[in-house]
């Protein structure tokens, strides 16, 4: 009875863990565009590089807002214990009659008199001081560095564009990479598995060889071990195979425990068969992004040394201010136009030295323009030759398999004739194993090279061929 329960038990957990079973272990079948244009609508690396051109977007609108007038306000409210006055409230009576007694009679001097004591309650403020000042101010002479900042923020968009570019170039070439390997990697699995298949069949030929003593048993022991030793090769590429598989995956922005197949691509000669190395050079020096990167930054510098220049010239503003005021009789007039004039005569320098700062950085950026042409121009050189090269390869391994498998069979044949042993059959499988593992490495490798050689000429993850959202 235990054991029913146990069993039920058993079952109940393998149909309740069934649908994550299948969901983990789902396929995505892809061609190589498919799977680069899916990595890099999902890659947060690509999400990154937007977000940086919408920051230097943002930074280019901050630069064009300081070209329309600023709008101020600006409120003031005070209460005072007393309210302010002029005086401390007119004459003593004492005083007020002894200079009535001097000017007797006389209307004027009486009527003067009058006037001062009620002087001081005439100019008496409220016990409270409430302003609101309206302010509008129009940079003038500023507005050459306003203009100089703007274009500096329009390169910057420009620049971040740019990179975004390089980054997606970058991308598409690890993920075709990653595709190619993985391929690779499969058909690797296949030339083992067929070795497998082969040893497999020869084993079973030198067992019934045995059995009638037409060799020893020495012989079908050798072939078992060989056997034994491509089975366990043949689940250590496995083992490579499901690695390469999830980190593709995992470079596609896939589920995890999301099973990746690649469709193998047509194979095909590249494009070194129409360019020369020295028409690729010239290709790469007007497509790769990072020229064009360096080019927007030394420009970028140079409108930097002009916003520094711009430090020596006079701020000069247009202003106009409007200002209500009550509580107070000593208020200024409602409406105030006028210019504001402010410079810096001696700053100790400071300005001087941020036009040598901007010379320091333009001439870094016109190095670094020439240190990186050198650097393509070497990169382009580089991967064009790994083109020829792996195509070499390509007749070489070709030759040597069909060697391999001429020898195989001539192998197999003397063996059903008893004129050898297993151990040459073996040998001419071993070397017929490696002559298909890189006779296949060897087509996938020519394609990581030309996939190496368009992006060393700036043509590969490009918008127009990959992505297109």
């Amino acid at each position: 009875m235990y054991a029913k329960r146990t069993r039920l038990a058993a079952w109940v957990g393998v149909l309740l863990c069934l649908p994550w079973t299948l969901a983990a272990g789902e396929t995505k079948r892809l061609t190589l565009e498919e799977a680069v244009s899916l990595a890099l609508a999902q890659s947060p690396r690509m999400r990154s590089a937007q977000a940086e051109i919408d920051a230097a977007d943002a930074v280019r609108k901050q630069a064009r807002a300081h070209f329309g007038p600023i709008l101020q306000f600006e409120t003031r409210a005070l209460w005072f214990s007393e309210p302010p006055s002029l005086g401390g409230g007119g004459m003593t009576p004492e005083q007020l009659a002894a200079l009535q007694a001097l000017a007797g009679s006389d209307p004027f001097d009486n009527a003067m008199i009058q006037f001062f004591q009620d002087l001081p309650s005439m100019f008496e403020s409220k016990d409270y001081d409430v302003t609101v000042t309206a302010r509008i101010v129009q940079p003038l002479s500023q507005l050459y560095a306003v203009y100089v900042g703007y274009r500096a923020g329009d390169l910057g968009v420009e620049v971040a564009s740019v990179a975004r570019q390089r980054r997606r170039d970058e991308l598409a070439y690890q993920v075709t990479e990653g595709c190619l390997r993985l391929l690779q990697a499969q058909a690797g699995v296949q030339a083992l598995e067929e070795a497998t298949r082969t040893v497999e069949a020869h084993v079973a030929q030198a067992r019934s060889f045995v059995e009638v003593g037409l060799i020893g048993k020495q012989d079908l022991l050798q072939a078992e071990v060989r056997l034994a030793e491509i089975r366990g090769q043949l689940l250590k590429v496995r083992h490579g195979v499901s690695l390469a598989g999830a980190a593709l995956a995992m470079m596609l922005g896939l589920p995890a425990g999301t099973a990746v197949e690649v469709v193998a691509p047509g194979f095909g000669f590249g494009p070194e068969e129409k360019l020369g190395v020295e028409m690729a050079q010239a290709m790469a020096l007007t497509r790769r992004p990072e020229l064009q990167e360096i080019a927007l930054r030394l420009e970028q510098a140079e409108y930097g040394r002009k916003l520094a220049i711009s430090g020596f010239i006079p701020q000069l503003s247009a202003l106009a201010m409007y200002q209500y005021n009550e509580g107070s009789l000593m208020a200024p007039p409602p409406w105030t136009l006028g210019l504001a004039l402010s410079w810096d005569v001696w700053e100790w320098g400071a300005t001087y030295y941020k036009v040598e700062e901007a010379d320091a950085h333009l001439a870094m950026a016109q190095a670094g323009r020439e240190e990186a042409e050198r650097g393509i121009l070497l990169d382009v050189e580089r991967a064009w030759m790994g083109t020829r090269e792996a195509k070499e390869l390509i007749g070489v391994t070709g030759s040597a398999l069909a060697h391999a498998e001429e020898q195989l069979r001539i192998e197999q044949d003397r063996y059903a004739q008893h004129v050898n042993t297993s151990t040459d059959v073996l040998d001419a499988q071993t070397r017929l194993t490696r002559a298909r593992v890189e006779s296949e490495s060897a087509r996938y490798d020519y394609l990581i090279a030309v996939a190496a050689l368009e992006k060393a000429i700036g043509s590969l993850g490009t918008e127009d061929s990959h992505d297109h959202p």
